[in-house]
Protein backbone atom coordinates (compact mmCIF):
# COMPACT_ATOMS: atom_id res chain seq x y z
CA UNK A 1 0.00 0.00 0.00
CA UNK A 2 2.81 2.40 0.91
CA UNK A 3 4.54 1.59 -2.38
CA UNK A 4 1.39 2.53 -4.31
CA UNK A 5 1.08 5.80 -2.41
CA UNK A 6 4.73 6.52 -3.08
CA UNK A 7 4.32 5.92 -6.81
CA UNK A 8 1.23 8.14 -6.96
CA UNK A 9 3.05 10.84 -5.04
CA UNK A 10 5.96 10.60 -7.48
CA UNK A 11 3.55 11.02 -10.43
CA UNK A 12 2.00 14.08 -8.83
CA UNK A 13 5.39 15.55 -8.09
CA UNK A 14 6.90 14.79 -11.51
CA UNK A 15 4.02 14.69 -14.05
CA UNK A 16 6.28 15.71 -16.93
CA UNK A 17 8.73 12.88 -16.23
CA UNK A 18 5.81 10.46 -16.02
CA UNK A 19 4.48 11.53 -19.46
CA UNK A 20 7.96 11.20 -20.93
CA UNK A 21 8.21 7.71 -19.44
CA UNK A 22 4.91 6.74 -21.06
CA UNK A 23 5.97 8.03 -24.47
CA UNK A 24 9.43 6.47 -24.34
CA UNK A 25 8.51 3.08 -22.86
CA UNK A 26 4.86 2.12 -22.77
CA UNK A 27 3.65 3.46 -26.11
CA UNK A 28 6.52 1.82 -28.09
CA UNK A 29 5.81 -1.47 -26.31
CA UNK A 30 2.14 -1.24 -27.26
CA UNK A 31 3.03 -0.45 -30.88
CA UNK A 32 5.50 -3.36 -31.04
CA UNK A 33 2.96 -5.77 -29.54
CA UNK A 34 0.29 -4.60 -32.00
CA UNK A 35 2.70 -4.98 -34.93
CA UNK A 36 3.57 -8.52 -33.81
CA UNK A 37 -0.11 -9.50 -33.66
CA UNK A 38 -0.74 -8.09 -37.16
CA UNK A 39 2.39 -9.79 -38.50
CA UNK A 40 1.42 -13.19 -37.07
CA UNK A 41 -2.09 -12.87 -38.49
CA UNK A 42 -0.85 -11.82 -41.92
CA UNK A 43 1.73 -14.61 -41.98
CA UNK A 44 -1.08 -17.18 -41.75
CA UNK A 45 -3.30 -15.75 -44.47
CA UNK A 46 -3.72 -17.11 -48.00
CA UNK A 47 -6.06 -16.68 -50.92
CA UNK A 48 -7.38 -18.48 -53.97
CA UNK A 49 -9.56 -15.80 -55.52
CA UNK A 50 -9.67 -12.09 -56.33
CA UNK A 51 -12.72 -9.89 -55.82
CA UNK A 52 -14.28 -7.56 -58.40
CA UNK A 53 -11.62 -4.94 -57.59
CA UNK A 54 -8.85 -7.44 -58.36
CA UNK A 55 -7.94 -7.64 -54.67
CA UNK A 56 -7.18 -10.91 -52.83
CA UNK A 57 -10.01 -12.48 -50.84
CA UNK A 58 -7.93 -13.49 -47.85
CA UNK A 59 -8.55 -16.60 -45.78
CA UNK A 60 -7.05 -17.29 -42.36
CA UNK A 61 -6.24 -20.14 -40.02
CA UNK A 62 -9.85 -20.28 -38.85
CA UNK A 63 -11.00 -20.99 -42.42
CA UNK A 64 -9.00 -24.23 -42.60
CA UNK A 65 -11.05 -27.40 -42.32
CA UNK A 66 -10.46 -29.78 -39.43
CA UNK A 67 -9.28 -33.21 -40.51
CA UNK A 68 -12.06 -34.94 -38.55
CA UNK A 69 -14.73 -33.03 -40.48
CA UNK A 70 -13.12 -33.51 -43.87
CA UNK A 71 -12.68 -37.26 -43.34
CA UNK A 72 -16.46 -37.65 -43.34
CA UNK A 73 -16.40 -36.98 -47.09
CA UNK A 74 -12.89 -37.69 -48.32
CA UNK A 75 -9.76 -39.46 -47.15
CA UNK A 76 -6.55 -38.67 -48.96
CA UNK A 77 -2.84 -39.30 -48.89
CA UNK A 78 -0.41 -36.78 -50.33
CA UNK A 79 3.34 -37.07 -50.80
CA UNK A 80 5.85 -34.59 -52.19
CA UNK A 81 7.84 -36.83 -54.52
CA UNK A 82 10.25 -34.39 -56.15
CA UNK A 83 11.25 -30.76 -56.50
CA UNK A 84 12.63 -29.30 -59.70
CA UNK A 85 14.66 -26.27 -58.67
CA UNK A 86 14.09 -23.26 -60.93
CA UNK A 87 16.84 -21.82 -63.06
CA UNK A 88 17.63 -18.17 -63.63
CA UNK A 89 16.03 -16.67 -66.71
CA UNK A 90 18.54 -14.81 -68.87
CA UNK A 91 18.18 -11.89 -71.26
CA UNK A 92 14.98 -10.60 -69.69
CA UNK A 93 15.94 -6.94 -70.04
CA UNK A 94 15.07 -6.37 -66.38
CA UNK A 95 17.27 -5.62 -63.40
CA UNK A 96 15.20 -8.03 -61.29
CA UNK A 97 16.28 -11.68 -61.31
CA UNK A 98 13.55 -14.04 -62.43
CA UNK A 99 13.43 -17.83 -62.43
CA UNK A 100 11.70 -20.40 -64.62
CA UNK A 101 10.92 -24.13 -64.93
CA UNK A 102 10.63 -24.84 -61.19
CA UNK A 103 8.12 -27.52 -60.13
CA UNK A 104 6.80 -29.32 -57.07
CA UNK A 105 5.56 -32.80 -58.00
CA UNK A 106 3.14 -34.62 -55.70
CA UNK A 107 1.56 -38.05 -55.62
CA UNK A 108 -2.09 -37.65 -54.64
CA UNK A 109 -4.46 -40.48 -53.74
CA UNK A 110 -7.95 -40.23 -52.29
CA UNK A 111 -11.00 -42.31 -51.41
CA UNK A 112 -14.50 -41.66 -50.07
CA UNK A 113 -16.60 -43.37 -47.36
CA UNK A 114 -19.05 -46.01 -48.59
CA UNK A 115 -22.16 -44.03 -47.66
CA UNK A 116 -21.28 -40.99 -49.77
CA UNK A 117 -21.35 -40.46 -53.53
CA UNK A 118 -19.22 -37.44 -54.31
CA UNK A 119 -17.57 -35.56 -57.12
CA UNK A 120 -14.62 -33.35 -56.34
CA UNK A 121 -12.71 -30.48 -57.83
CA UNK A 122 -9.28 -29.78 -56.40
CA UNK A 123 -7.46 -26.45 -56.63
CA UNK A 124 -3.92 -26.13 -55.32
CA UNK A 125 -1.32 -23.48 -54.70
CA UNK A 126 2.07 -23.15 -53.03
CA UNK A 127 2.52 -20.17 -50.74
CA UNK A 128 4.95 -19.05 -48.04
CA UNK A 129 2.15 -16.68 -46.84
CA UNK A 130 4.49 -13.67 -47.03
CA UNK A 131 6.41 -11.59 -49.58
CA UNK A 132 4.29 -12.83 -52.49
CA UNK A 133 6.22 -16.09 -52.75
CA UNK A 134 3.21 -17.96 -54.09
CA UNK A 135 2.40 -20.00 -57.15
CA UNK A 136 -0.60 -19.49 -59.35
CA UNK A 137 -3.71 -21.49 -58.52
CA UNK A 138 -4.02 -24.70 -60.53
CA UNK A 139 -7.20 -26.79 -60.82
CA UNK A 140 -7.28 -30.59 -60.95
CA UNK A 141 -10.65 -32.09 -61.83
CA UNK A 142 -9.49 -35.31 -63.45
CA UNK A 143 -8.17 -37.19 -60.41
CA UNK A 144 -9.32 -40.80 -60.16
CA UNK A 145 -10.47 -42.21 -56.85
CA UNK A 146 -8.29 -44.98 -55.35
CA UNK A 147 -5.60 -44.29 -57.94
CA UNK A 148 -2.17 -42.66 -57.77
CA UNK A 149 -2.57 -39.23 -59.34
CA UNK A 150 0.26 -36.87 -60.19
CA UNK A 151 -0.12 -33.23 -59.19
CA UNK A 152 2.45 -30.83 -60.66
CA UNK A 153 2.64 -27.23 -59.47
CA UNK A 154 5.01 -24.69 -61.05
CA UNK A 155 7.00 -22.78 -58.41
CA UNK A 156 9.68 -20.35 -59.55
CA UNK A 157 11.18 -19.14 -56.30
CA UNK A 158 14.52 -20.12 -54.81
CA UNK A 159 14.21 -21.86 -51.45
CA UNK A 160 15.16 -21.89 -48.64
CA UNK A 161 14.42 -18.21 -48.01
CA UNK A 162 15.82 -16.32 -45.03
CA UNK A 163 12.87 -14.32 -43.77
CA UNK A 164 14.83 -12.59 -41.00
CA UNK A 165 17.79 -13.25 -38.71
CA UNK A 166 15.69 -15.70 -36.69
CA UNK A 167 13.59 -17.47 -39.33
CA UNK A 168 14.42 -19.42 -42.48
CA UNK A 169 11.63 -20.83 -44.64
CA UNK A 170 12.68 -24.16 -46.16
CA UNK A 171 9.61 -24.72 -48.33
CA UNK A 172 6.26 -23.15 -49.10
CA UNK A 173 3.04 -24.54 -47.70
CA UNK A 174 0.65 -26.45 -49.92
CA UNK A 175 -2.94 -25.23 -49.80
CA UNK A 176 -5.83 -27.22 -51.24
CA UNK A 177 -9.30 -25.94 -52.02
CA UNK A 178 -11.64 -28.91 -52.27
CA UNK A 179 -15.07 -28.33 -53.78
CA UNK A 180 -17.39 -31.22 -52.98
CA UNK A 181 -20.63 -32.05 -54.77
CA UNK A 182 -22.02 -34.85 -52.68
CA UNK A 183 -25.15 -36.70 -51.66
CA UNK A 184 -25.77 -39.67 -49.41
CA UNK A 185 -27.05 -42.93 -50.79
CA UNK A 186 -30.52 -42.08 -49.42
CA UNK A 187 -32.72 -41.52 -52.44
CA UNK A 188 -34.22 -38.07 -52.90
CA UNK A 189 -31.64 -36.04 -50.96
CA UNK A 190 -30.35 -33.03 -52.91
CA UNK A 191 -26.74 -32.47 -53.81
CA UNK A 192 -24.71 -30.32 -51.40
CA UNK A 193 -21.99 -28.05 -52.72
CA UNK A 194 -19.37 -27.37 -50.05
CA UNK A 195 -15.85 -25.93 -50.06
CA UNK A 196 -13.04 -27.05 -47.77
CA UNK A 197 -9.55 -25.63 -47.30
CA UNK A 198 -6.56 -27.71 -46.22
CA UNK A 199 -2.98 -26.69 -45.42
CA UNK A 200 0.05 -29.00 -45.65
CA UNK A 201 3.43 -28.33 -44.06
CA UNK A 202 6.02 -29.68 -46.50
CA UNK A 203 9.07 -29.12 -44.30
CA UNK A 204 9.14 -32.74 -43.10
CA UNK A 205 8.85 -34.27 -46.58
CA UNK A 206 11.94 -35.85 -48.15
CA UNK A 207 11.57 -35.42 -51.90
CA UNK A 208 14.10 -35.97 -54.65
CA UNK A 209 15.59 -32.57 -55.55
CA UNK A 210 17.05 -31.88 -58.99
CA UNK A 211 17.87 -28.81 -61.08
CA UNK A 212 15.69 -27.70 -63.96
Amino acid sequence: MNENKGFISWIRKYPTKFMILIFLVFIPLILIFTALIINVRNNHRFYFELNENNEPVYLYRGDLTKESKLSELIIFDLKLESIVEPKEQVNTGSDETTYINGEYIFNFRYSTPENVYSSFQFEALLDTTFNGYRSSVKAFSFFEENEDNKMVLPYNYVMPYKKNIFTTIDRPYLFLKITVNSSTIIEGLPLDNEVYYVKFDLSNQRPDVRPA
